[in-house]
């Protein structure tokens, strides 16, 4: 017999969860399958309109999304929201946020629910930061989270919509990018390399967060020991900070397995308690668990310097980004010490011979110029220097080449900065700054100035060209600064289902964050067709305007035959843009007259379109100048464009949806007050025959005789059943509108078995069919609605006598729960057994198997739709198994602990 536990399922009616939507998401079938009547919002066909209709939209959106409903706040959450929930899934649907989110719920959630039911306003949070337990761990997260709050049907705040886009990543990008420019920026300091692997050491105290502490050694020339140069957190000659490591020892004998990663590579500590023993994971609480070794190579040259030695932060995964993160710092703290070295190395060039410093100018490894740093005159430069700049050696020779000239006037006070340093201190420190190419393009360089004739004014300069790097750093805050852009675009479309919100907010952001004059977001009619490009717009749309000077474009001042003109004028490279002109230049005749009303000088359109529809047209202009439509914005625009088709799409489902609930709500209501209505009309002469034929039964009215003595009983006995089956109809229609009463209380075993041994005493008799009832010893008293508990066991009996062969049996029993919480009531028969594939059928409302056994005997249908609709109104549920031939087992149970509460001490006894 399987438990209670392993049947919640059966939790709401079926019709009330399509397949298309059990069929659709983990969550959906996740939410229909959960026994929600042990939470505190209750079994699914007890949920509020309001609360359906949520569940059923959010399980169709994409972005993260969590209802929290209830005085317990139990969550609801969609596919989108797994990962959220990392580890923690599937465990945490139905339970408490309190539980779910233990770490943060007294500072961070319990705040912001209560101020949203308190002031019925959303909150929103940029992120946020949230100390998650999602794997096991307490996690450094962040997130852009809102909390919005949610209304039942009678208008009363009974949730909270919480919607998330994790931005941990963006959060630790920027937060590493910017200790690695700082990096960049101060490693030049150093003097030497000591001096910088203490620059360095500063700046990672700054964040602890993502390295609990460093180690710096720096291996000596021939290769035998490793000695530590700087340490961050952690003092000097520890047992984890040795001051030098010998390296003709083995890696057992050492506090680090230096010579491992010689051999091999970065190696990761997983045993550094076990090594060392507790050691904070400074700024959290947590002890750290792993440290990274990671080999420091040269970038000029394959040369191993040293290595680093780096705690793992305990509230961090050591992902790929993590690794890169320290991968790259090792790469600046070689460019540290080689810069250092190339620092000292140049001192000791002071000394070098003219020959051997002639040999350094025209190895072309770096750019070196000689120049008057009074006046910026250049008066040598090696090869390396005018391939840089794109000169030849006669122009420079016929001095037509100034240091100032080919500097851009927005860094020539960094020069002066310089000039300061070097005649104060005869050296300046590296520093970054552009040269203008001859072709007129910027070269970005790193450049280090010594004075080398101090009466003659004259300097020497190396000269670094790191275009490279500075144009994937730029890139790098590109891409940031879109993808900021593109989250508060799609937070604003996801605020809303409103068709004219989404146009205006989409038009607003999409502005603001492609900086244009002008942007207009049209929707197209649906009501008319789309065929060879004769589509008109709406009647509708969302436009911004950056400034009040220019004049906004009315929706009656757009040709029809303009549209239908530019769609000719599609990119094949991109093809949802329909328009893109870059300058008047391009403009086409018929667009003149247009583009001069609205001062247009650029624009670009985009057909917005979602799985092969279209649904309506992004616009941008650009009024104050002309502008040159990059392919990559091209490429970021149909993205927005495409989520704007989203929320188009989304919105339409959903106000689809809302209408189709209404209609099926009405029509159902209907259905039910007409079957209530035919139901209370036949019961009345129903009544009245049952009456008579009694009345001649009994022979009030005379003697009868034997044939009419038969034929008054089967009167009797037809009219009695009639009046079952509409007494069943007028249940299914108080069912369907919720008056069935229902008043459990605690009532006596024993006279209901046997007003029920009574009442199937003939009718087993009839079929031949063996009648068996065992009771549990020591149950005497139920908990439940004395008829109600009668209507349930008449018809699961009457079914298991009606579908039974002769000589069969129908055997009941009823016992209780180990822990006294569950009346559990079988009804076994040796019956004709049905399909496997059929069993969910016979729970819906007039359905009968189609088999001749089954059309031989009588009945609507309806008596197992009622069983199972009275067994959960008391808190309970019901399972069928069965097996074509052999027989069928009814197994329901009924919550008994209001019995064993009130009646402990008997109980007990």
């Amino acid at each position: 017999m399987k438990t209670q536990n392993s049947h919640h399922n059966i939790a709401s009616e079926p019709s009330e969860w399509p397949d298309s939507i059990l069929n659709g998401t983990e969550m959906a079938r996740r939410i229909y399958e959960h026994d929600w009547s042990t939470t505190s919002i209750g079994a699914i066909n007890t949920w509020p309109q309001s609360l359906r209709v949520l569940v059923k939209t959010i399980l169709s959106c994409s972005l993260p999304m969590s209802i929290v409903w209830g005085p317990d706040y139990v969550p609801i959450y969609n596919d989108a929201y797994i990962p959220i929930a990392g580890a923690t899934h599937p465990g945490r649907l139905g339970r408490p946020t309190q539980e779910n989110w233990s770490e943060i719920w007294e500072d961070i959630l319990k705040p912001i629910i209560q101020k949203v039911q308190t002031t019925g306003k959303a909150i929103v949070l940029e992120d946020k930061f949230f100390p998650l337990c999602r794997f096991g761990f307490i996690e450094e997260v962040y997130g852009i989270a809102s909390y919005s709050p949610l209304f039942d049907d009678h208008g009363k705040i009974s949730g909270i919509l919480h919607v998330i886009t994790e931005t941990t990543s963006k959060v630790l990008g920027e937060r590493r990018l910017g200790l690695l420019q700082e990096l960049s920026r101060r490693t030049s300091e150093g003097r030497s390399v000591k001096e910088a692997c203490q620059i360095v050491s500063d700046i990672l105290k700054k964040d602890p967060k993502d390295i609990p502490f460093a180690l710096i050694y720096k291996l000596d020339s021939e290769k035998k020991h490793a000695r530590l140069v700087a340490t961050s957190n952690i003092p000097f000659n520890t047992s984890l900070s040795p001051t030098v490591i010998d390296l003709s020892q083995s890696d057992a004998q050492n506090a680090w397995p230096i010579n491992q990663v010689m051999a091999s590579g970065i190696q990761q500590l997983d045993d550094f308690e076990a090594r060392f023993g507790i050691l904070s994971g400074n700024p959290w609480p947590e002890p750290v668990q792993k440290a990274l070794i990671l080999p420091i190579v040269s970038q000029t040259h394959p040369a191993l310097l040293g290595f680093l030695i780096a705690g793992i932060s305990p509230r961090l995964q050591l992902d790929e980004h993590y690794r890169e993160f320290l991968s790259s710092l090792t790469t600046q703290i070689a460019t540290a010490i080689s810069n250092a070295q190339a620092y000292e190395e140049e001192l000791r060039s002071k000394m070098l011979t003219e020959a051997r410093f002639k040999r350094i100018f025209e190895s072309n490894m770096i750019g070196i110029t000689f120049a008057n740093y009074i006046n910026g005159e250049i008066i040598d430069a090696n090869d390396a220097f005018l391939k840089m700049i794109g000169y030849s050696r006669e122009e420079l020779d016929s001095q037509k080449i100034s240091w100032k000239a080919i500097t851009p006037s927005e860094y020539l006070p960094i020069n002066e900065i310089a000039l300061q340093e070097l005649l104060a201190n005869g050296i300046s420190n590296p520093y970054e700054k552009q040269y203008i190419h001859k072709d007129g393009h910027p070269i970005d360089v790193m450049l280090g100035l010594a004075v080398l004739e101090p009466e003659k004014q004259t300097a020497v300069a190396f000269v670094l060209d790191i275009s490279k790097r500075k144009k994937l750093e730029r890139e790098k805050q590109e891409t940031l600064d879109w993808e900021r852009g593109k989250r508060k675009i799609l937070e604003s479309l996801s605020k809303t289902m409103d068709l004219s919100d989404i146009l205006h907010m989409g038009a607003q952001q999409i502005g603001r964050c492609f900086d244009v004059d002008r942007c207009m977001v049209y929707l197209y009619n649906k009501t008319l067709s789309d065929q060879s490009h004769q589509r008109l717009l709406g009647s509708f749309y969302g436009q911004y305007v950056r400034s009040p000077d220019l004049l906004p474009v009315a929706m009656e001042d757009i040709p029809l035959n303009l549209l239908n003109k530019l769609i000719l004028h599609k990119d094949s490279r991109f093809p949802s843009v329909i328009q893109k002109f870059s300058s008047p230049a391009d403009f086409p005749d018929f667009y003149l007259e247009y583009a001069q009303k609205y001062q247009v000088q650029s624009v670009l359109a985009l057909e917005i379109t979602y799985q092969d529809i279209a649904y309506g047209i992004l616009v941008l202009h650009q009024c104050s100048s002309s502008r040159a439509w990059e392919d990559k914005e091209i490429e970021q625009l149909q993205d927005i464009a495409t989520y704007l088709g989203v929320a188009f799409y989304q919105a339409d489902l959903f106000q689809k949806e809302l209408e189709a609930r209404i209609e099926a709500e009405l029509a159902n209501q209907k259905k039910s007050e007409f079957l209530t209505t035919v139901t209370h009309e036949l019961r009345t002469p129903l009544s009245s025959i049952i009456g008579y034929s009694e009345m001649l039964e009994g022979e009030y009215g005379g003697p009868l005789s034997e044939k009419q003595t038969k034929y008054t009983h089967n009167i009797l006995s037809s009219s009695q059943h009639l009046l079952s089956l509409v007494d069943d109809l007028l249940d299914v229609a108080s069912m369907d509108t919720g008056n069935i009463t229902i008043s459990p209380t605690i009532v006596d075993l024993a006279p209901i078995i046997e007003d029920l041994k009574t009442a199937f005493t003939k009718m087993a008799s009839d079929k031949q069919v063996s009648l068996q009832f065992e009771i549990a010893p020591g149950l005497a008293q139920i908990y439940s609605d004395p008829m109600r508990f009668k209507q349930i066991l008449y018809h699961l009996i009457s079914n298991g006598i009606k579908f039974n062969h002769k000589g069969g049996r129908v055997d009941i029993h009823l016992s209780i729960t180990q822990d006294h919480q569950w009346l559990i009531c079988q009804i076994h028969d040796t019956g004709i057994g049905i399909p496997q594939g059929k069993i969910s059928e016979l729970f819906k409302p007039f359905s009968r198997l189609d088999t001749s056994y089954a059309r031989r005997t009588e009945g609507t249908g309806l008596g197992l739709v009622l069983t199972k609709y009275l067994i959960e109104r008391q808190g309970g549920h019901i399972i069928m198994e069965s097996q074509e031939g052999v027989g069928s087992t009814f197994t329901f149970y009924l919550p008994m602990k209001s019995l064993y509460n009130s009646t402990s001490s008997k109980i007990a006894g």
